[in-house]
C-alpha cells in the first residue's frame, strides 16, 4: 500500500512539473510580450482617440444643424439664445466649445462650433503631441432664415 501511495505521489509531482514547465524556452515569450505590449497599447489608444474625434465632429455638425434650423424657424429668437443652446448641446468631456451664431443681411444664418482636439482627447495621446495640442475641429452650417418665422 505504501509503494502505491509513493508511486501516485511521484506521478502527480511529475505531472505538476510538466504543467509548470510548459514554457521551456527560458521565458523569451514573456520578454517578447513585455516588449510588444506598449506598442499595442499605443496603437489602441490612437484608434480610440481618432474614433472620439470623429464622434465629436459628427455631434458638433448635428448640433450646429439643429441650432441653425431652430433659429431659422424662430424657435430660438436671438443669437444669444442660439449660442447658449449650441454650447449646452455640443459639450464633450465636460468642455464647452466655442460657438458663433451670425445672421447675415441676406437672411442667412451661420452657426460655427469649434472644439480643441486636446479637449476631446480621451487617452491623452493627442494632447501629448505638440502639433495636435493646439489644433481644433469645427462644424459650420448655413441655413436660410424663414420669413417672420413662418414657412415660405
Amino acid at each position: 500500500m505504501k509503494a502505491t501511495f509513493i508511486q501516485a505521489y511521484t506521478a502527480r509531482r511529475r505531472a505538476v512539473r510538466r504543467y509548470l514547465n510548459l514554457d521551456e524556452d527560458g521565458g523569451t515569450t514573456t520578454i517578447e510580450f513585455v516588449l510588444w505590449l506598449p506598442i499595442f497599447i499605443a496603437i489602441l489608444s490612437i484608434v480610440i482617440d481618432v474614433a472620439f474625434v470623429f464622434l465629436a465632429q459628427a455631434v458638433m455638425y448635428d448640433v450646429a444643424s439643429d441650432t441653425a434650423r431652430r433659429y431659422a424657424v424662430g424657435s430660438l429668437s436671438t443669437t444669444a439664445a442660439a449660442k447658449s443652446h449650441a454650447e449646452t448641446e455640443a459639450q464633450f468631456n465636460g468642455e464647452t466649445p466655442t460657438v458663433t451664431v451670425t445672421e447675415a443681411g441676406d437672411g442667412t444664418v451661420e452657426v460655427v462650433i469649434t472644439h480643441a482636439i486636446a479637449d476631446i482627447d480621451i487617452t491623452g495621446i493627442f494632447s501629448s503631441i505638440a502639433s495636435f495640442s493646439s489644433d481644433t475641429i469645427s462644424a459650420t452650417v448655413y441655413q436660410i432664415k424663414e420669413r417672420d418665422g413662418s414657412a415660405i
